[in-house]
């Protein structure tokens, strides 16, 4: 593998334990904010170091608690780019990127420059200053710096926090057709599931400093393993369940049961529906139930309604909410404005049957 990552480090709130490898591949870090993920970047970049462990790149040990091996940053072949990209505001773009090159004679230095130059199409830009550029402009001279240090691994933490919505789309495509041509492991920090699937491989989901599931992107999608992984994967109902036996579960926040097409874990503890698998019904069914839209808000393509399901009861326990307003006992559907149908889109007061699909019911133990 071109990484191996095996480190321990305590935090104030936690201690960071993670362990994975990587190849020739771009892995996602997927966390929210202060779960670990940059603290990770930094430990195998050299700007921290971890109480015990072992990091290797490309079979050079960077770090090796046991073995007493800690090479400073400027030994380790790596290029981290900050959320704020970390350029010298007195030098040019052509000196920034050249700042990344090590040992080399000035003729290799031009050369490097002008291939990098012209990979993110900065020609015109060399000699313009970081702030007489934009946001996305310097987004692309800190990440020809990367390149032109030849790295072992590349290492990105949330490089698009910084920018208007709608400078992402061309720099994720430029991104993504960087990732492919690299020869090495990238590391890619986010906390946007879409963002994160769009860039990856494959996504470890990272929860108070501990890898909870490292899984193909889209195995983290369409069979999510953990309440981390369904939080993070945009799953908006989650709740409390028990096994029913014979492929059921019951949900007392729903005063429900319900079927479910996967297999259900040894041990049942929560169940996940996404919004907008949500179906409308014409009546009783295998998973159909009687609800009341309480609340709906507009997007441009859809609308998302908050049901109330008849007779379900709304629990009052410690943590029942979710994101400070909803219950478990709520219901969030999701319809889209383009397929609505002769029936129209769902108001509040209305009551209607819906459908909750067996399989796309995600079950999992914690």
């Amino acid at each position: 593998m071109a990484a191996s990552i095996d480190i321990r480090k305590r935090l104030d709130a936690f201690t960071l334990e993670v362990a994975f490898e990587a190849g020739r591949e771009t892995l996602g870090l997927l966390g929210e904010s202060g779960c670990g993920k940059s603290m990770t970047l930094r430990c195998i970049a050299g700007i921290e170091t971890p109480d015990e462990g072992k990091i290797v790149v490309d079979g050079v040990v960077y770090f090796d608690s046991a073995a007493g091996i800690n090479l400073s940053a400027q030994q380790r072949k790596t290029a981290l780019l900050f959320q704020n990209y970390l350029l010298f505001p007195h030098m040019t773009v052509e000196q920034n990127i050249a700042a990344g090159i090590g040992d080399a004679t000035r003729a290799e230095r031009d050369r490097a420059v002008a291939e990098e130059v012209s990979r993110f199409a900065l020609t015109g830009l060399e000699k313009r200053y970081p702030l007489q550029l934009s946001g996305g402009q310097q987004q692309r001279v800190a990440l020809a710096r990367m390149l032109a240090a030849r790295p072992g691994i590349l290492m990105l933490d949330e490089p698009f926090s910084a920018l208007d919505s709608h400078l992402k789309g061309g720099l994720e495509q430029s991104l993504s057709l960087l990732f492919d041509r690299f020869e090495g492991t990238v590391l890619y920090v986010s906390h946007d599931i879409d963002e994160a699937v769009r860039l990856s491989d494959r996504i470890a989901v990272v929860e108070r400093g501990a890898i909870r599931e490292l899984s193909a992107s889209s195995d983290l999608i369409e069979s999510p393993q953990s309440v981390a992984s369904l939080k993070l994967s945009g799953c908006k109902n989650i709740v409390s369940a028990q096994a029913a036996g014979d492929g059921r579960i019951r949900v007392a926040a729903w005063n429900a049961e319900l079927e479910v097409a996967r297999p259900l874990p040894a041990r049942v503890g929560k169940a996940g529906v996404r919004a907008f698998r949500i179906e409308r019904a014409e009546g009783p069914g295998v998973n159909c139930f009687q609800v009341r839209v309480k609340h709906a808000i507009d997007s441009r393509f859809d609308r998302t309604c908050l049901l109330d399901f008849a007779g379900g009861e709304a629990s009052t326990e410690a943590g029942s909410e979710r994101d400070g307003l909803l219950s478990e006992s709520d219901l969030v559907w999701r319809t889209s404005k383009l397929t609505v149908g002769e029936r129209g889109l769902p108001c509040p007061g209305d009551v209607l049957w819906v459908r909750i699909p067996p399989e796309h019911i995600y079950v999992v133990a914690d």
